[in-house]
């Protein structure tokens, strides 16, 4: 038998919270109810681990030991800039890790699928072109996206952008840049 999810230890949601939610889905109240309660901890408890490696804003309420998951956090606002308490997980983050769970138990790939997939299908350096297409396939027909749509809408006002620190950029045309040739830094220089 799986470890029982635990509010606040190792889940954002038990089971008990999780069938009261998805009775009500339209798209998953009969698959999540035909799941047993191993089936519902397990995705349950993977939700609340990917989760809890996304780039979420503020910070932890409390350090490790006392407070073992990411939420509650302070110093966030949701989408209509109101400042969210930092002593509760807001609902919808708990309601986002129950869509998640769902979506796990009916397509545990996700669990391995890293990406947030992508619609481009062409890009080009001469003359700056970029061609998109729709992606297919995936979660419900969307791409190769971990997260759900339901999933995404939930989630998407608490995660940070920091998450896409690092990732490269290209601008122009193809033609010469206005650098004068001094520009040459060691890679441990700063600008």
């Amino acid at each position: 038998m799986a470890d029982a999810a635990v509010i606040g230890t190792n889940a954002y949601q038990d089971i008990t919270a999780a069938d009261a939610y998805m009775v009500n889905s339209v798209r998953g109240a009969a698959k999540w109810a035909a799941l047993s309660d191993d089936e519902k901890n397990a995705a349950l408890i993977t939700s609340t681990r990917i989760f809890d490696k996304q780039w979420w804003q503020g910070t932890k309420t409390q350090e490790a030991p006392t407070q073992l998951l990411d939420f509650p956090r302070t110093g966030m606002i949701d989408r209509h800039g109101n400042p969210i308490d930092d002593s509760t997980v807001p609902d919808d983050i708990n309601y986002g890790s129950i869509e998640f769970a769902y979506d796990l138990s009916q397509d545990p790939s996700l669990e391995e699928s890293g990406g947030q997939g992508s619609n481009v299908k062409k890009v080009e350096a001469g003359s700056a072109k970029v061609t998109f297409f729709k992606a297919t396939g995936g979660v419900n027909g969307v791409g190769s996206q971990r997260f759900s749509p339901d999933v995404q809408e939930y989630i998407s006002q608490y995660l940070d952008g920091a998450a896409n620190v690092g990732t490269g950029a290209a601008y122009g045309t193809g033609g010469s840049g206005s650098f004068d040739g001094d520009e040459n830094y060691p890679l441990n220089m700063g600008y």
